[in-house]
């Protein structure tokens, strides 16, 4: 049976200890270059998660000194979002 709750657990836990790690530049640039390669409509879909990631963290009142530059980042996205883009990120 599919777990979407625990598959969700296990790519967070993933992605975090990926980050926990990331101590130099390469690290970074390896993981853009292997989305860049990948499917068209994968990118779209990430995107797609990176503005759900953005507008939940612009909406969060509680951080602190360790978060607080991503919180302030993406309250000016989000604001962006909203009055230019708009949210257009179609399933084609």
């Amino acid at each position: 049976m599919y777990d979407k709750e625990k598959e969700a657990e296990v790519l967070a836990r993933s992605i975090t200890d990926y980050l926990n790690t990331f101590n130099d530049d390469e690290m970074g640039a390896l993981l853009v270059e292997k989305l860049l390669n990948s499917h068209r409509t994968l990118q779209q879909n990430f995107m797609r998660f990176v503005v759900k990631w953005i507008k939940a963290n612009a909406n969060t009142s509680f951080f602190d000194l360790r978060n607080e530059g991503t919180i302030m980042l993406c309250k000016d996205f989000n604001k962006l979002m909203e009055e230019e883009i708009n949210g257009y990120l179609p399933t084609v």
